[in-house]
């Protein structure tokens, strides 16, 4: 028996028996692959790999990987995680690298995947486009503006298309439900290196189970995104209000939950409140669309002009347009971390959620570059059951019927890496204490949000036991050997099953 096979072997006792077999050592992982697929690998100590190894969003993703794969094609990832698999190598696999959870995109002594070379663009004559999975959203938009066409997917410029496995809210969430709701097909590489187009035809249980389940069963190349037509130009722009007018706009974005929103579909807000330490001030600003060629506000948006922003940039504009302008002025390479909860819709409670957040970011004035973001994100029951009408995903959003959920997100962004100690323990018992703070009102619902959750969040056991069981019975299925499981063990893992 050679070595490779032996390694093999192992390999799968380990995954049907639990016997525990040592990844193979990177360095000799890392000279395999480049022997395998000359010329994509870059190694520690060179320029290139310093340059891609720290382009994350969040320094607290810059990891130290044994050296960094950059494949341009889909059949070089598959030779990639069948060697991986064969020789027991850890990796992880980046996108656009916006995640705040460490792991989840890099890896510590493991080779990492970017996908930056997976960049296809290909419009279909069947109201879709096939991307690869390197994309990130501004220039997806601006590539299809010539088509008037766009896809549900992220708001903001620069971030990539891992959301499309974990939920994904977008301009077009009211209208047309989530973003992995609007996924197609996904291209999936197997753990064998095999790859499967996932849709509602071929593979539907892994189609399924990918809407939410994130890299627990493959790593995916590309996506077929289901398109929507757009009119020559689209209305949208940012509001700005000071924390004089805050108390105003709190009522502003509860009736956007349960009325505007639900009422008129093709509105999207995103409801965001920020506080500068640096400077002690609190604001909002609020990023605003609406589906549909005005030559003026409509009326579902005209609370937010009566409300009074000091500064409103509403206009006649592309989707382009917006998603830059939404990502003005949110640090890039800062330290940042984020963790977020699920509530019905209920004006108290965002008032005092809010009220209490800002009395903890007062006691973290000192730390330099400290920022705090507070956001209240709508589903409405129409985005739920667009899902529904999709085939379904695994979040179990479904027991909501016709309440609005919200997303609350609390995120924080600060300069330097030596305070995360005093920040990050304290971040966390804040918001664990708004959690049961919404259970003792009785307004919490389950869910955890994927984009937007803490390292430490139970994400996919809030989709609810009988999602996650069928999640499972999928990981069986498509990822035997566990590769998926115990290779790549950065992000959002499968629960254990209860017996």
């Amino acid at each position: 028996m050679t070595f490779q096979n032996i390694i093999k072997t192992l390999a799968t006792l380990s995954a049907i028996y639990g016997v525990n077999v040592a990844a193979f050592p990177t360095a000799n992982c890392c000279s395999l692959l480049e022997a395998t697929l000359p010329g994509r690998i870059l190694s520690i100590g060179t320029a290139d790999y310093a340059t891609v190894n720290h382009d994350f969003w969040s320094s607290t993703t810059v990891l130290s990987p044994g050296c960094i794969f950059s494949p341009t094609s889909p059949r070089e990832v598959a030779r990639a995680v069948k060697l991986f698999t064969d020789n027991q190598c850890k990796f992880a696999v980046r996108g656009g690298g916006h995640s705040a959870v460490p792991g989840a995109a890099n890896t510590n002594d493991g080779v990492l995947i970017v996908t930056e070379g997976l960049n296809e663009r290909t419009v279909t004559n069947d109201d879709s486009v096939w991307i690869g999975a390197g994309n990130t959203w501004g220039p997806l938009y601006d590539f299809l503006g010539p088509y008037r066409k766009a896809v549900v997917a992220g708001r903001y410029y620069p971030v990539g298309t891992g959301l499309l496995l974990g939920a994904g809210l977008s301009f077009f969430g009211n209208e047309l439900g989530l973003a992995v709701d609007n996924v197609k097909t996904y291209e999936v590489v197997l753990y064998n290196g095999t790859i499967v187009h996932a849709n509602a035809t071929s593979h539907p249980d892994l189609h399924r189970a990918l809407k939410g389940g994130g890299d627990n069963f493959g790593v995916i190349t590309r996506y077929e995104l289901m398109t929507n037509n757009l009119p020559d130009w689209i209305w949208g722009g940012m509001v700005y209000y000071n924390e004089s007018q805050l108390s105003q706009v709190e009522d502003v974005v509860y009736d956007y939950h349960v009325d505007k929103a639900v009422n008129d579909v093709k509105t999207h807000v995103l409801p965001q409140f920020g506080f500068n330490g640096t400077t002690n001030e609190t604001a909002n600003f609020s990023p605003i669309f609406y589906n549909g060629a005005l030559n003026s506000t409509p009326a579902a948006l005209q609370p937010w002009l009566d409300a009074q922003p000091y500064r409103n940039t509403m206009r006649q504009a592309q989707m382009v347009d917006l998603a830059r302008e939404f990502n003005a002025g949110f640090g890039y390479g800062l330290v940042q971390v984020q963790r977020t909860f699920t509530i019905y819709a209920d004006k108290q409670f965002f008032r005092d959620v809010w009220y209490q957040f800002q009395v903890w970011l007062q006691g973290y004035r000192h730390i330099p570059g400290f920022y705090g973001l507070h956001c209240n994100m709508p589903v409405t029951p129409n985005a739920v059951q667009e899902g529904v009408r999709n085939g379904g995903n695994v979040l179990g959003l479904e027991d909501a019927g016709d309440r609005t959920l919200s997303i609350l997100y609390f995120g924080l962004t600060f300069n330097n890496l030596s305070d995360t100690a005093e920040v990050f323990p304290a971040f966390a018992n804040f918001v664990e204490s708004m959690i049961r703070l919404a259970e003792q009102r009785g307004v919490r619902h389950r869910y955890i949000m994927w984009s937007y959750a803490g390292h430490d969040q139970r994400v996919i056991e809030s989709y609810g036991e009988r999602n996650n069981e069928f999640l499972r019975r999928v990981r069986e299925a498509y990822d035997p050997a566990g590769t998926f499981t115990n290779l790549v063990t950065g992000g959002f893992k499968l629960p254990a099953r209860r017996y």
